[in-house]
């Protein structure tokens, strides 16, 4: 989160070259939020991050370099200071307070500054994949909300609950799709783990059907013949591994459908559980229904998502910051 109108520029590639070479390694995504401002130094560390949010009345850019001299002549004059520099080196006083800007200070001073606002220009557009020309071309405007999507400098218009519920969801949605169920009597070949697998991983990109009840045979008075043949050669005979993955899938499902709803309940968002299982719209479709009307009314103020816990560790930090922030708001 960046509230700042920027800095100095001691440091600050440095620091955003060591965030930017961390980034392929984390192991959870890296987002910024403006709330309220990311100016000048501050906008060029938000901008090393994978997302970057910016609330509505909110303020990126500043792009560009400043250096200030301040001549005390005329105070010295009226304190009644006069300055004598004895000194080596021919430029050591150049640019003092205590004397006026010389052409050859100044000179030096405008070279500095446009070397830094090159370097500067080139860290925001490899950060945010633009063209040097595109952000030189912002002039070290200033955007807000809105604008600032436009213009490249940020990519979602958000509050910082918001990118908060969005990021949980995006770390939800990353670990159901890695996740393997284990039959620990299951005696299949290799292939067959990775086929299952497979079929796992894909399961949020297809549409969920309930299972339906297997037809009850009319009761008999007769017991079937062992020395009888079936009827037919032709029938299929039913695979109980693929109906018990199946079922593991769709039970999976329908636990992360209903654990939604009941957040969303909460949030003042309703959601037929039910209907949804029916219609086949599946855990992540529906989690970002949720967001979508949360960011309607501007102020998500929770997380929807199948956050996960354990009794032992209880809620993530980032699920339980977002719960203190929500009871702080409805208080």
């Amino acid at each position: 989160m960046s509230d700042s109108p920027g800095g100095e520029v001691g440091g600050l590639f440095d620091l955003v070259e060591q965030i930017r070479a961390i980034r392929p390694a984390a192991t959870k995504p890296l987002w910024a939020v403006a709330n309220e401002n990311a100016l000048s130094a501050a906008y060029a560390v938000a901008s090393a991050a994978d997302r970057l949010y910016v609330t509505r009345t909110g303020e990126v850019g500043s792009i560009g370099v400043v250096a200030v001299h301040v001549d005390e002549t005329g105070a010295d004059a009226k304190a009644g200071l006069a300055w004598t520099f004895v000194f080596a080196g021919e430029r050591k006083v150049d640019a003092n307070a205590h004397q006026p800007l010389t052409e050859r200070a100044r000179a030096a001073i405008q070279a500095d500054v446009d070397q830094l606002y090159g370097e500067f220009c080139a860290l925001v557009a490899a950060n945010r994949g633009l063209r040097i020309d595109a952000v030189r071309g912002t002039d070290a405007a200033i955007y807000r909300g809105e604008l600032a999507v436009r213009a490249g400098l940020a990519d979602r218009v958000g509050t910082l609950d918001l990118a908060i519920a969005g990021m949980v969801t995006e770390l939800d949605r990353t670990a159901s799709t890695t996740r393997t169920i284990v039959h620990p009597t299951s005696k299949r070949n290799q292939s067959m783990a990775t086929n299952e697998t497979e079929q796992i991983q894909s399961v949020t990109d297809q549409p969920i059907l309930a299972p339906q009840p297997a037809p009850h045979a009319p009761p008999s008075d007769h017991a079937p013949d062992p020395l009888t043949p079936p009827a037919s050669t032709s029938e299929v005979v039913a695979d109980p591994a693929a109906e018990s993955r199946t079922a593991d899938r769709l039970r999976a499902e329908f636990a992360d459908i209903a654990t939604i709803a009941a957040q969303a309940h909460r949030l003042g968002v309703t959601v037929d559980a039910a209907d949804a299982m029916r219609k086949g719209i599946s855990a992540d479709v529906l989690r970002g229904s949720v967001l979508d009307a949360l960011a309607t009314r501007a102020e998500a103020t929770s997380i929807v998502a199948a956050a996960p816990t354990t009794p032992a560790a209880g809620d993530s930090p980032i699920v339980r910051r977002a719960k203190e922030r929500a009871a702080v708001g409805r208080s």
